[in-house]
């Protein structure tokens, strides 16, 4: 079994990365509303996921090449002993030995590949970026919760006709848009559990029982003696 087969394209932890990375871009593109949230957070998790599979791949690709050619190692060794500049890519002198190096060299090769080997890789980043974007979406939904406002209305006063801007702590006010990903409209599920609280003292609604009882609050009648 070759190198690139038993080693994962991505990992785990360059998942939740790629999710984290996607959730903090959706807060700045939600300035731009409810589709700048959901494309932002999407082209970020594709450009993360894509960009680290095919760099992953080719660095396994080249140690992989370095472990069968270990006088590779020596003469770069030597050049770096005799004072010449070995700060280069591997196989390519005219990029430097960085991240932006590094990654037009893993482009360049990722261009001469076979297409069955490119869908592959190409498959493992999609998948990796839908995983990642499920992360990103339930973060942002349990943000949007939290703030009882859609993040575009809450953070950046992009509000749907009748939602109130800014932050409402857990509904608090029923007055914010609903969440970005059911399309960010008018939050009419109406007054939530504290507003009730905060105008009639009832959590539970104007004319239900608290703790048992009848709704409408008084005694209840006694049934006739036989």
């Amino acid at each position: 079994m070759s190198a690139s087969s038993a080693n994962p394209v991505i990992t785990t932890p360059q998942v939740m990365s790629a999710g984290l990375a996607a959730t903090g871009a959706s807060f700045v593109t939600s300035r731009f509303g409810v589709a700048g949230t959901l494309l932002g957070a999407a082209l970020t998790a594709m450009i993360i996921t894509g960009g680290s599979a095919i760099l992953r791949a080719y660095l396994e690709t080249l140690s992989g090449r370095v472990r069968q050619v270990p006088t590779k190692l020596r003469s770069r060794r030597e050049q770096k002993g005799a004072g010449g500049s070995a700060d280069i890519v591997p196989g390519r002198p005219d990029l430097r030995d960085n991240f932006v190096g590094r990654m037009r060299a893993a482009l360049g090769w990722f261009s001469h590949l076979s297409t069955l080997r490119r869908r592959s890789i190409l498959m493992k980043g999609l998948l990796a970026a839908v995983v990642a974007l499920l992360l990103c979406l339930a973060l942002v939904w349990g943000t949007e919760k939290l703030i009882g406002n859609s993040l575009s209305c809450g953070l950046w006063a992009k509000c749907p006709y009748g939602a109130t801007p800014g932050i409402h702590p857990l509904g608090y006010g029923g007055t914010g848009a609903g969440s970005s990903i059911s399309g960010g409209a008018m939050n009419t599920g109406g007054a939530g559990p504290l507003d009730r609280l905060r105008q009639n003292g009832n959590p539970f609604g104007d004319g239900q029982p608290v703790f048992g009882g009848n709704p409408g609050g008084g005694a209840p009648s006694a049934s006739p003696d036989p």
